[in-house]
């Protein structure tokens, strides 16, 4: 995980939950902070290092995340996995009131070495929700999903809390300090952010827009497709939006 083969090499990432508990459950919630640390660890990165990462796509699930990410050189996908891994946690850690580790592992990283892989790599993290026989299409997942933002163009914006200075504010109202100010929240302290992704990859970087869109379009719909038929042959549904959020 310390070097890569070349520069603006693509990477697909992958990082699960401990003991696989679904922390990443898709409540409005749960994707607001999502997106919200996601946001702020890409503007983090490019602020203080340029445009040394560009991310393509993602899928969270309850309990891992998959990225398809293209880095400069090496540390800087480490940097912002670091980042966004870390912020995530002490999210994670507050929401579900944890203490102690939040992740399996560190994340696990694979670079994509040619166009075949490259779309091998697409198909798999665009099926997520699908294979898993949770929804029968990636639009109806109602957690972050990257056919959302590259097939249909939705926004995803996120909260993005800071931490540091809710902590100072309260300290300063401890000690009294606040000279008779209301107690500070999280809403003062509360941006909102928006995800942008950076288009295709440097392998698929001779595609238009449009073009783009229409190859993950069609990723999609030969998965959709595959597993349709898959539980078809197996007399088996999908779990469905309301027992995903009920788990």
């Amino acid at each position: 995980m310390r070097f890569q083969p070349v520069e603006w090499t693509t990477h697909f990432v992958t990082c699960r939950n401990l003991m696989g508990y679904l922390l990443m459950k898709p409540t409005k919630r749960i994707n607001s902070l999502i997106a919200g640390c996601l946001a702020k660890s890409i503007n983090h990165i490019k602020q203080r290092r340029g445009e040394v990462i560009k991310i393509h796509a993602f899928a969270f699930v309850s309990n891992h995340y998959h990225m398809i990410i293209s880095s400069k050189i090496q540390r800087e996908l480490s940097s912002f996995m670091s980042h966004f891994n870390g912020c995530l946690g002490k999210e994670f850690a507050i929401e579900h009131d944890l203490h102690g580790k939040i992740w399996y592992s560190r994340y696990k990283s694979s670079p994509i070495l040619d166009p075949e892989a490259l779309e091998d790599r697409y198909r798999y993290l665009l099926a997520h929700s699908v294979k898993e026989d949770l929804v029968t299409h990636p639009r109806d997942w109602p957690g972050l999903h990257a056919y959302k933002q590259i097939c249909l163009k939705q926004e995803l914006k996120g909260s993005w809390i800071d931490r540091t200075a809710l902590y100072i504010a309260k300290q300063r109202m401890n000690l009294k300090m606040n000279q008779g100010q209301p107690a500070p929240t999280e809403a003062d302290f509360t941006t909102e952010l928006t995800v942008a992704l950076d288009g295709p990859p440097p392998m698929w970087e001779h595609l238009t827009g449009e073009e783009y869109r229409a190859l993950c379009e069609r990723l999609v719909s030969e998965v959709v497709a595959e597993h349709h038929e898959r539980r078809r042959c197996e007399r088996k549904g999908v779990l469905g939006v309301q027992r995903i959020l009920s788990q």
